[in-house]
């Protein structure tokens, strides 16, 4: 499907936003998709960048291995007694 580029498709991010801080942005509304990733999704997964992205998720999701530990051991606590 063709769409028509305008200077969101070709700069903004669906991830990381509006380049412009436009809340019509048609990027950030789902209008049209962009071009291509950012410069800081370049960044961000990078070969180079590994570690950044290995941080990073931990601290988005590092509450999932708390959450995990007690579920594992109520699940385990259930199971052998």
């Amino acid at each position: 499907m063709e769409y028509q580029k305008d200077v969101h498709t070709e700069h903004c991010c669906l991830r990381h936003g509006c380049k412009y801080g436009d809340p019509d942005c048609t990027v950030e509304t789902g209008t049209k998709p962009q071009s291509f990733d950012c410069e800081e999704c370049e960044w961000e997964f990078s070969d180079e960048n590994y570690e950044y992205r290995i941080v990073k998720w931990l601290s988005d999701n590092g509450h999932l291995a708390g959450d995990f530990g007690v579920i594992y051991k109520k699940w385990t606590e259930s199971k052998y007694t």
